[in-house]
This record gives C-alpha cells, structure tokens and sequence, in this order.
C-alpha cells in the first residue's frame, strides 16, 4: 500500500488484533522501521506508526505486509484504517532593529532592558507607519504600553482590521498588542499606523514597536 502526502509528518491509523501479522514502513522509499499489529483483543484506530520532522513537500509512505507475526498471532493481517498528514507549527520572532521591517516617517530607537533584544521604535505623529511583510498563517505585533502612548490603526494586506489602545499607566514591555490568526499561509504584510486619537488619560500619542512573531 502506498500512499502520497505533502506535509512534514505523517500518521498510519489502523487496527491491532490476535490474526495480524508485521508490516514494513518505508518513507520516500526508505525503510523507516517494522510494524507489529497483534494485540490479543481488537483495537481499532491506533496510530501504528508516526514520522515527524519531513521537509514540507511532498512525500510517499509504503506499507508491506512482511509475512512474519508475533509468536501469539494466529495470522499474518495488516489493516489500513486511514492517514493523517500535517505541517509543523514554527514561530519566528522579528526584532524591532530588523531591516525586513520598514518604518515611514521619524521612528527612534529606544533602549530599554525590558524589551526584546532591549530596543524599541516609537512615534508620535499621526500618519507614520510601520510595515512588516512576512510569510505564514498569524502575525502578532509586540510592543508596550505606557501613560504617554497613544492609539495605532492596524492593517492586513491593507485592509484595516482594527484599532489598539496603547495606554497604560505604568510601563508594560513586550505586549501582545495585536495578534491575527487563520490567515491563508502565503505572503503578506501588517501595517501598524500612529493613529493620533488617544485615551484621555494618556499624555501624548507614541506607539511602540518592539518585535514582529510569524506562525
């Protein structure tokens, strides 16, 4: 039995009972280890076998029926219930400092232990932005909050998808100030925007950046 898959991992569901035999797995024609399905009672649904860790293309799983059995097998069956294949979950965290990430308009650098890698940008002039391309499925923005920050529009291939209060009255580092998940896993791009409204108990309008993560 052979079947073809694109994903970084691969799952055999099948059945385990006292008639079944071994079974030979081979990955991309490579053998990857031997199978044996007896178990006294039937059971149904079990994952026989798993590979994780596959480059994200495409692959094959072949499943031989050996001929050989444990001692208490009264035969030599393998059973094909069904195959789930997946893709591994990455998160790759962008510092601010990064040049993937492109700042428009007067955006210092700040240090502050308290932060990824220690810096941030930040503005407070309505209308400058900050954009980020990335490839994946979920994005999310870290910053801070602070009692002189202000309010940021947030943009997805651009299209506005929200607005974000920064304000807070002590200082709070790395913040998930935004997050959007369920994406098509593709290229795209966050546009993070100093919007210029605030909250009235906040001081003045900065918006911070302090790191980018991708899914």
């Amino acid at each position: 039995m052979q079947y073809t898959f694109t994903g970084t991992s691969v799952e055999w569901i099948g059945a385990k009972f006292n008639t079944y035999g071994n079974a030979d797995v081979y990955i991309d024609g490579s053998y990857a280890g031997t199978v044996d399905c007896y178990n006294s009672s039937k059971l149904c649904q079990q994952i026989l076998f798993r590979e994780t860790g596959l480059s994200n293309t495409s692959h094959t799983i072949k499943i031989v029926v050996k001929g050989t059995k444990n001692d208490s097998s009264s035969g030599y069956y393998v059973d094909i219930d069904a195959f789930t294949s997946g893709y591994a979950t990455i998160s790759a965290i962008t510092d601010d400092c990064t040049a993937e990430i492109g700042y428009y308009g007067y955006w210092p650098a700040w240090n502050d232990p308290s932060d990824y890698m220690t810096t941030e940008h930040n503005n407070n002039v309505a209308g400058s932005y900050v954009q980020y391309s990335f490839t994946g499925s979920s994005i999310e923005w870290i910053g801070a909050k602070y009692n002189t920050y202000g309010s940021a529009d947030v943009y997805i291939d651009g299209n506005y998808v929200g607005s974000v209060d920064c304000y807070n009255s002590s200082k709070l580092c790395q913040q998930v100030l935004f997050s959007r998940a369920g994406l098509a896993y593709g290229p795209h791009s966050i546009s993070v925007y100093v919007y210029g409204p605030k909250n009235p108990r906040s001081t003045d309008y900065y918006v911070d950046i302090d790191a980018f993560i991708v899914t």
